[in-house]
């Protein structure tokens, strides 16, 4: 009985992965969806808010051949940490982080560019007004 219920378990899932594999293929735009969950990382930026002020950080990385994404972290606070996954086929970085000064005005802590993969450690500092960071190192 057991082993009936392993086969149908076997058939059933090569069918799902047919079916998968059929619309990967009609679809192609919805290609980098199923890549982006199948796939693994090679890096990450973590970043650790130190200072007296809510951040916002994000992670921009572009492929060989050109695509872009872009992530972001919200908003978080002092005592936070936040971690950004590079893709598994990302060849460049950019890196940068914000802290509001107001209600909803921002000002740029730091942006950097870097060569994937790459892991990449920073800490923002500082107060709202004399914002500052160190880094890149783990």
């Amino acid at each position: 009985m057991s082993s009936v219920f392993s086969y149908s378990l076997i058939i059933f899932g090569a069918l799902i992965l047919g079916r998968l594999i059929i619309f990967i293929h009609k679809n192609p735009s919805h290609f980098d969806l199923f890549v982006g969950v199948l796939s693994s990382n090679q890096g990450s930026v973590r970043i650790c808010n130190q200072g007296a002020y809510v951040a916002k950080c994000g992670l921009n990385s572009r492929t060989a051949d050109g695509r872009t994404r872009s992530y972001e972290t919200g908003k978080f606070l002092a005592g936070q940490c936040s971690t950004l996954e590079l893709p598994f086929e990302a060849i460049w970085g950019e890196v940068w982080c914000d802290n509001y000064v107001f209600i909803a005005a921002t000002k740029r802590i730091f942006r950097e560019e870097f060569n994937a993969p790459s892991v990449r450690c920073y800490q923002i500092t500082g107060t709202t007004i004399h914002p500052g960071m160190s880094g890149p190192h783990c």
